[in-house]
């Protein structure tokens, strides 16, 4: 998790991760554990007003399973095939915004 950042405040607590910044630069990533025959259903919303930020899930075979539209809010369901982590990647490149993600899995 390399990043550079001014002015954010934010936090990654259980089963979620937020961030507000003036300047955000870098990686953040957070880990999803999902077993088989689940759900993960993830709430989401940004705000963008410079520079690019794309939310992104990976599997275990670091192979992307979805991207999060940015500037919007939405709800995502993802269907676990098999006991495993999956990574929520959040990377900024010179943007000034926000983000909130939060999941279950049911």
């Amino acid at each position: 998790m390399h990043y550079y950042y001014k002015g954010y405040r934010g936090s990654s607590v259980g089963k979620k991760i937020d961030g507000y910044y003036q300047f955000f630069d870098g990686t953040k990533i957070k880990t999803i554990r999902a077993k088989e025959g689940k759900t993960i259903i993830i709430n989401f919303t940004s705000a963008v007003q410079e520079g690019e930020l794309i939310i992104s899930i990976l599997d275990s075979s670091n192979d992307l399973v979805a991207n999060l539209e940015t500037n919007t809010t939405g709800i995502k369901g993802i269907n676990s095939d098999k006991n495993q982590k999956y990574r929520l990647v959040i990377k900024g490149t010179q943007t000034k915004g926000s983000f909130n993600v939060n999941w279950k899995i049911d």
